[in-house]
């Protein structure tokens, strides 16, 4: 069933990560990884962007009311706090949106 999630986290680029896969991503970042596809891989601490990989620090609370809110920090990680409503987007799809706003 759909419904209005809300999100607070953090994204930080993984340098030298353009243009990998995410088997090496994982090698490079010494951490395993349960890798069936790469909707899996984005759907668990992970996203892809424009070729460049980023790591998905993230935590959902209850929520209703529409928000969101992002600023780049000075590392090139972005926090942000984000509300959406999950039956027309989900979080991947949100945080490419915040990814593309703040470059």
């Amino acid at each position: 069933m759909s419904r209005q999630e809300f999100h607070i986290g953090k994204i930080t680029p993984i340098k030298d990560s353009k243009n990998k896969t995410p088997l090496q991503i994982a090698e490079m970042l010494n951490v395993f990884i349960d890798y069936h596809s790469e909707d899996d891989w984005n759907a668990k601490s992970f996203i892809s962007h424009k070729g460049v990989y980023y790591k998905i620090d993230d935590s959902e609370f209850e929520e209703s009311d529409y928000i969101q809110e992002y600023s780049k920090n000075s590392d090139s990680s972005i926090s942000y706090i984000s509300s959406f409503y999950n039956g027309g987007t989900c979080l991947s799809q949100e945080l490419e949106e915040i990814i593309d706003k703040c470059f």
